[in-house]
């Protein structure tokens, strides 16, 4: 299992990908989502799975674990599912 995020130069856009055969970026990935950070926080929205199950706790924290590396220390996770929106903030 792995994650890897790219940032689009100094936009404080970015994309992270991963799955459970993945180590390097280039890799086949099974699930994506969209970052924008402003800061030390994250806005982290857009997620998708190749399958349920797929973006599970675990990927949670190698996500939050590779944020935190990187200086961010607030994360907004945005989820949508049936036309219901939650909002979850959480520290990295």
């Amino acid at each position: 299992m792995g994650v890897h995020i790219q940032w689009f130069g100094d936009t404080g856009f970015g994309v992270v990908r991963g799955g459970s055969t993945f180590e390097r970026f280039g890799d086949k990935f099974t699930f994506v989502c969209n970052l924008e950070r402003t800061g030390d926080e994250v806005y982290v929205f857009a997620a998708l799975a190749s399958s349920p199950g797929e973006f599970n706790r675990k990927v949670f924290r190698d996500i939050q674990y590779e944020l935190n590396l990187i200086g961010v220390r607030n994360a907004t996770w945005e989820r949508l599912k049936d036309d219901d929106k939650k909002i979850v903030k959480v520290k990295t």
